[in-house]
């Protein structure tokens, strides 16, 4: 019996090191048929973790065995799966230390006197409890937030430089923690473990820093890309606008001139129906700003297509400020949105749309709104997009939030009686 508990104790270890690996690793995406290389390599690593000894040699090793797992299990690359082992390790190191901490204190108040160095660690409800505490904090503070942010990738410098650093305070510390383990006073040892619960929380801590950075790294070269796809349907779409006009005014002239030769009465009347419906492709929109009338006529037509009904009042020279590009951005997203979510809505009297320019006071407001039928979820003050590929879509409001924060504006999205209200507030310099 005191056989098996000696080797609980050494794969001890492992079995937690496993667990929290899972628990960071929930976020991602798993390999096909992972459970048989998973159950595999657990078997392998469990061979190493069985070893007798408790030497530093082995606890690399095994963290390596859990990087490959990792790596083997779940579709990431083996820089993201080396950098969650080490994770897994600062957080293992950090449970135990909250459990040393904790006895070090007992220790203190109640006069324990030290076991010695060379003893089997104690295994029991405590220690699981203090583990699960530690681990659970770990996925609500850390882990949890990550869910649904998609995939992320570091450099080899960042994870070297992570490695390095909490192995070295794992290893160093634990070594200058044993040391002080036989002294008959807890207080150096207190300290030692306090300093390197410091340490691990640090680390956890930076690991955030890292995920936030790169995330708003990835998010920012999205919209930049976006912006750039703007500009190029920008310049595509004035050039159709154009096309497009000059051949309607043609084709009116034709008509014109055709209606005044001599013909029946029924055919004149055919060639007004004709110049009628050539109307609906000449410019609709007349708001005094030659990029706002592309956009909003560009859209106009897509709502005609969908038999949704634009409502325009527009002063479109107060927004001359704007660079044109972003201009488009924002009237094209915003009207993108507005029509994508508006189209497929049953009652034919809810497929609309009111735009809305004007000015109050010391600002220059742009309202745009829509029926809405489905309740949205907000993250960031922003509605998260209900379209499934969410790598790639939901960035339309951000790449307006960050074409009016450039011009010192506010952006606000709300939903108010079945509307789906989008305002903009610009500043107006005198």
């Amino acid at each position: 019996m005191n056989g098996l508990r000696i080797e609980w104790i050494q794969a001890s270890f492992f079995i937690e090191m496993l667990v929290i690996t899972w628990i960071l690793m929930i976020p991602m995406k798993k390999r096909e048929h992972f459970w048989q290389q998973g159950v595999l390599l657990v078997l392998a690593g469990s061979v190493i973790a069985a070893m007798d000894t408790n030497s530093n040699i082995k606890f690399i090793l095994e963290t390596a065995m859990i990087g490959f797992i990792a790596y083997r299990v779940y579709v990431i690359s083996w820089r993201k799966a080396t950098y969650t082992a080490v994770c897994a390790y600062a957080v293992q190191h950090l449970a135990y230390t909250v459990g040393m901490i904790e006895k070090c204190i007992r220790g203190i108040l109640f006069h324990v006197p030290h076991a010695p160095t060379d003893s089997e660690p104690d295994i029991n409800l405590k220690m699981f409890l203090t583990v699960a505490l530690v681990y659970g904090t770990c996925y609500l503070f850390f882990v949890r937030k990550k869910r649904g942010k998609g995939e992320f990738d570091i450099s080899v410098r960042q994870t070297i430089g992570f490695s390095v650093g909490v192995f070295f305070v794992v290893l160093v510390l634990s070594r200058m923690e044993q040391s002080y383990a036989n002294n008959e006073y807890y207080g150096l040892e207190l300290v030692c473990h306090f300093y390197s619960l410091i340490c691990c929380l640090f680390i956890l801590i930076l690991d955030d820093g890292i995920f936030r950075r790169i995330q708003d790294e990835n998010e920012l070269s999205l919209v930049k890309y976006l912006w750039l796809k703007r500009q190029e349907q920008y310049a595509v779409a004035k050039e159709n606008m154009n096309a497009i006009n000059l051949k309607c005014h043609e084709l009116k002239q034709q008509i014109t001139g055709i209606q005044e030769m001599q013909v029946s009465e029924q055919l004149k009347d055919l060639l007004e129906d004709l110049k009628d419906s050539i109307q609906i492709y000449e410019a609709m929109v007349k708001t005094g700003n030659d990029v706002l009338d592309t956009i909003l006529t560009e859209k106009s037509l897509a709502c005609k297509e969908n038999n949704i009904v634009v409502s325009c009042v527009a002063d479109g020279k107060g927004l001359e400020f704007l660079h044109p590009i972003d201009l488009y951005t924002i009237f094209g997203n915003a009207m993108d949105n507005a029509i994508e979510c508006v189209k497929n809505l049953q009652k034919q009297e809810k497929r609309q749309i009111d735009v809305l320019i004007h000015r109050q006071h010391q600002f220059l407001i742009v309202q745009i709104m829509n029926p809405i039928e489905e309740e949205l979820e907000f993250e960031d003050n922003l509605p998260v997009t209900t379209k499934h590929d969410k790598a790639y879509h939901g960035y339309g409001l951000r790449s307006i939030k960050n074409s009016v924060k450039k011009y010192n504006g506010v952006f606000q999205v709300k939903i108010k009686d079945g509307c789906f209200c989008l305002k903009i507030l610009f500043p107006i310099k005198e």
